[in-house]
């Protein structure tokens, strides 16, 4: 190849293949750098780091990287997402079952019955809770609609871990409803929901499955989250499952998220418009004062 193809199609030593490519074979940022890497073996490394597994620091297990937070995959020995998560909520290693009073490691426990505190009931006592009440009752799962416009799930209770539905909020907004004798205003739902949440001190993990440590939760990696913004599903079954509670309060934070997008598109476009003239504030408020210097001094 001729000086002037060299000066035209200039060209790196990759540090990986050790292959001399051209500008077009490397992305923008590895070109700046003195040893690059091109886009072949770039993806290669990323293939084989998505394969790649560490074991979590404090479970033991094997996790594949989209189990693991970003920043604790870069450490050598890593904490897995659901480790962190349990963490942040108690950084206790084991705790006592409500129901049992045996002392049980935390993997014992759903992430939603370890937020409970002393309540919470390990993964043996739920099940068996579980298996007593349906043998008794049935197996008929449908919400139960009462004549006053609550609702209960089928064992007659507002709240029940055994289902894994709650009905509190939605009989808070059908109680008000009946008081006002009106349909509540997107304000006023918003209201009653955040005097729920500080009732209840709720605080829902974006990050963690809502129906985590259920028999239909597979606890994937990947998470999908609703378009609210306000909860995440491992699949399509946990949203099925959940959506009978969800979809009270779906469209109320839907149209929070709308109108938070909206503000902030709004206030990006008042910050990138500059007016015609083309002049700062600061240069505009030295036009004003030489103005009224030169008015004042009969210039």
């Amino acid at each position: 190849m001729s000086e002037h193809q060299n000066k035209k199609y200039p060209t790196k030593v990759c540090a990986q293949c050790n292959k001399n490519c051209t500008k077009a074979d490397f992305a923008k940022r590895q070109w700046k750098l003195e040893r690059p890497v091109c886009r072949l073996c770039a993806e290669c490394t990323n293939a084989a780091e998505q394969q790649r597994t560490k074991i979590c620091i404090q479970c033991g297990k094997s996790c594949a990287k989209d189990q693991v937070p970003k920043k604790q995959w870069k450490k050598e020995q890593p904490t897995c997402r659901l480790c962190f998560e349990l963490t942040n909520i108690s950084q206790e290693t084991s705790r006592k079952c409500n129901q049992c009073k045996l002392v049980k490691p935390r993997d014992q426990f759903a992430i939603y019955q370890w937020s409970k505190g002393a309540e919470a009931l390990c993964h043996g006592c739920r099940e068996q809770t579980e298996k007593k009440i349906l043998g008794s009752i049935g197996t008929d799962k449908k919400p139960k609609d009462l004549p006053d416009g609550t609702t209960v799930c089928r064992h007659s209770l507002e709240c029940c871990d055994i289902c894994m539905m709650d009905f509190t909020l939605p009989n808070r907004f059908a109680r008000k409803r009946a008081a006002l004798g009106r349909d509540l205003t997107s304000a006023e739902y918003a209201e009653e929901t955040k005097a729920f949440q500080n009732d209840n001190n709720m605080n829902i993990n974006r990050k963690i499955c809502i129906l985590d440590g259920q028999p239909m939760c597979p606890r994937t990696g990947r998470k999908l989250r609703c378009p609210c913004n306000e909860v995440t599903y491992c699949s399509k079954d946990c949203q099925k499952h959940h959506w009978t509670i969800h979809k009270m309060t779906c469209k109320v934070q839907l149209e929070k998220e709308k109108k938070k997008k909206a503000k902030e598109q709004k206030s990006q476009a008042a910050l990138t418009t500059r007016p015609a003239h083309g002049l700062t504030e600061k240069q505009l408020n030295n036009i004003r004062i030489e103005a009224f210097f030169a008015e004042n001094s009969g210039v």
